[in-house]
Formats: structure tokens, C-alpha cells, sequence
């Protein structure tokens, strides 16, 4: 559980980091210090606001929905009593077209 932690926030950084404007991981990991309030409270430069603004948000949205699929994945698995339960044992699948 701890390397899968530490592997989330190993990605999320990187994340962060990379895009169409690539920015130094110590920038990134600077820009959310200051985000957080542990540095000097502007951001400064480019590159601190596209961290904070979009790329951010952008990732911890994706860890939820991706955390919220898992949680749903294994509700629907515990609820049927069936390891191979899918979303269309429920009809979940067609209920989208």
C-alpha cells in the first residue's frame, strides 16, 4: 500500500510536470509549495501558474474519478457476490446509449 502511494504521488508530480510546456520538476514541486502556503505566497513566472491553475486541478480530478471507479468496481463486486462482475450484469452499460 505504501508503494502504490508512493508511486501515485511519484506520477502525479510527473504529471504535473510534463505537457505541450515542460516544466523543471523543482519548479513544480517550488509552485506547490507555494500553493500551499510553505514558501513565499506569490507565484511567480509562467510556469507557476500553469501548475497551479491547470495542471493541478487537472490531477487530483483524475485521481478521484479514478479512485471513485475503483471504489464502484468493487461495491458492484461485493453486492453481486461475483469476482467477475461487470457493469453489464446490471444493465449499467446499455443504460448509457
Amino acid at each position: 500500500m505504501t508503494a502504490g502511494a508512493g508511486a501515485l504521488v511519484a506520477l502525479a508530480l510527473l504529471s504535473i510536470a510534463y505537457g505541450s510546456t515542460l516544466i523543471p520538476l523543482s519548479d513544480v514541486i517550488a509552485a506547490l509549495g507555494r500553493a500551499v502556503g510553505l514558501d513565499e505566497p506569490e507565484i511567480s513566472g509562467p510556469g507557476g501558474k500553469i501548475v497551479v491553475d491547470l495542471r493541478l486541478p487537472r490531477t487530483i480530478l483524475a485521481i478521484c474519478v479514478g479512485g471513485g471507479l475503483g471504489i464502484v468496481g468493487a461495491l458492484l463486486q461485493t453486492v453481486t457476490r461475483n469476482d467477475l462482475a461487470d457493469p453489464f450484469l446490471f444493465g449499467l452499460s446499455s443504460g448509457a446509449a
